[in-house]
């Protein structure tokens, strides 16, 4: 029988501490409404997933103190929950600050501060717990009708609060329309011919030493001769949501790509997964499937639907998302996955597809995508990764280098030249990673521990130099103001004028429309 009583103290804590990760999964994903069937859909398998676990965590414990003491609990022992639930309570509250602070520039600002609000109100109700815990054991071993009715409130609080906190539920953004189109006569004639190189992975950690020794000389050239700056980018770090930020200059709550892929739990279909509760085990579990996210995902108006509507061509290849509606305004190339096991084959072949479609088309804006780096994995990241992980991480990088001097020598006097990263993977290990900060040779461990990307440019009208952080959402500002197109003020990002030289941005203010949905 005192088996059966840790058994139902242990599934109470459990159960309380799944309904704080199931609080996290609906934060995360502000647009799921607030229906009984969606909360049913992810409660059940929360519950059967790290509330089990949590179940029998504590039943171990219980069981070993029992043991210890020979002290039968009650079916429901205010002695045991308190220091169960507030334990579970106040890691729920850890467990949401660490997701708030990971994902918040994924979320809407409103999102984001509902998503606070429930973060302090599970600390608060952990702190009553806990004074609830220390009061009955200092001053009582045996539960009251008091104790009892105030440990009851602050579990319900802690249960209910989260989910006032976070409402009913954010309307779902319409799907992208016709791109809004902007007649010559209201903006200014581009200055040149913009050339985009997207990089998957690539960090400024490795490639400022590199050239510094005398490796990589296009980018070393670009790090000399042109301006850099370091980007906070978003979490997840895959391309495909950082990509659509990058071509929409808007975050993930205006973009609509929040990840590489969605989620489905029965009635509930998420974008996000919680992080540090190895959440992916629900996948390999099969309690949730995994669904693609595809062009129809894209909220936000990309850069390529921008300069169709105002008749200015552009020439994308590789870049997730893109898709022209015609042909009369540029060119689409898709990077043809699993086309060669090789990447950096993948990329070359991409690129020589690129460069006979500029034979055939006068593009404005061209771009180009490589994601060799990021196919090499987060094992060949770090420095214990052996010899011939390194060799393969050197040799990647020397290949994005020559490709980069191929679009140096296409460069126009008055074309501008920007390569972007928008994240930077790093090693799977925490002591690699910390040991690559400790010894950070090229001075920038404490901007690049809160920044992920960069951003260089370089041609005629760049202003040398490295300038301030930035974001991934100021790339599409920028290339529009090089390009005379007005910034709209519905984007998360800015126009990085401190790029230019006066001379250009003396006689060309940023100008600004409400938006070009």
């Amino acid at each position: 029988m005192p088996y059966l009583r840790l058994l139902t103290n242990a599934l109470v804590a459990g159960a309380v501490g799944a309904a704080m990760l199931a609080h996290v999964v609906l934060l995360l994903n502000p647009q799921l409404p607030l229906r009984p069937g969606v909360v049913f859909s992810i409660g059940w398998r929360v519950l059967a997933s790290a509330g089990g676990v949590l179940t029998a965590g504590f039943f171990i414990a219980s069981l070993l103190r029992y043991q210890a003491t020979h002290r039968s609990p009650g079916w429901l022992s205010l002695r045991l929950l308190a220091w169960m639930t507030t334990l579970v309570v106040g890691l729920g509250g850890l467990l949401a600050w660490l997701n708030l602070s990971a994902f918040e520039a994924s979320l809407s600002a409103d999102a984001a501060r509902r998503f606070a609000v429930a973060t302090g109100a599970l600390v608060a109700t952990a702190g009553v717990l806990l004074l609830i815990a220390l009061v009955h054991y200092s001053f009582g071993r045996h539960g009251s009708r008091v104790g009892g009715s105030l440990y009851a409130i602050a579990v319900v609080a802690a249960v209910t609060l989260p989910l006032v906190a976070r409402g009913v539920g954010e309307p779902v953004p319409p799907p992208v329309g016709v791109a809004r189109a902007v007649a010559p006569s209201v903006r200014e004639r581009p200055a040149g011919r913009v050339w985009l190189v997207l990089l998957d992975g690539a960090s400024l950690d490795y490639v400022s030493p590199a050239a510094a020794q005398g490796r990589l000389p296009q980018l070393g050239r670009l790090l000399d001769a042109g301006a850099s700056v370091t980007l906070f980018s978003i979490e997840p770090r895959e391309p495909a949501p950082i990509w659509a930020s990058v071509a929409t200059g808007r975050y993930p709550s205006g973009s609509g790509v929040a990840s590489s892929e969605r989620y489905r739990a029965g009635y509930a279909h998420l974008d996000l997964l919680p992080r540090y509760v190895f959440a992916d085990a629900l996948r390999h579990l099969r309690l949730i499937r995994t669904e693609p996210v595809d062009r129809a995902s894209l909220r936000g108006t990309p850069l390529w639907s921008i300069l169709e509507a105002s008749e200015l061509s552009a020439g994308i290849a590789g870049w997730p998302f893109a898709r022209h509606a015609s042909s009369d305004h540029g060119f689409v190339l898709d990077d043809m996955p699993g086309s060669t096991r090789d990447p950096a084959d993948a990329d070359r072949r991409l690129r020589e597809r690129f460069e006979d479609a500029l034979v055939s088309h006068d593009v404005q804006l061209g771009s180009v995508r490589y994601a060799v780096l990021s196919a090499l994995g987060r094992r060949g990241l770090g420095r214990a990764s052996g010899i011939g992980g390194r060799r393969r991480l050197d040799a990647a990088y020397d290949f994005v280098d020559a490709e980069i001097g191929r679009l140096i020598a296409r460069l126009a006097p008055d074309d501008l030249l920007l390569v972007v990263s928008g994240y930077r993977l790093e090693p799977a290990s925490p002591l690699d990673r910390l040991r690559n900060r400790l010894l950070d040779d090229a001075g920038l461990a404490a901007e690049a521990s809160r920044s992920d990307g960069f951003l260089l440019a370089f041609g005629r009208h760049v202003s040398p130099g490295r300038k301030s952080v930035g974001a991934i959402v100021d790339v599409l500002p920028t290339v529009l103001y090089y390009l005379g197109m007005p910034v709209a003020r519905d984007m998360d990002g800015f126009a990085r004028t401190d790029l230019f030289l006066g001379s250009l941005t003396a006689e060309r203010p940023v100008s600004f429309i409400r938006s070009y949905q």
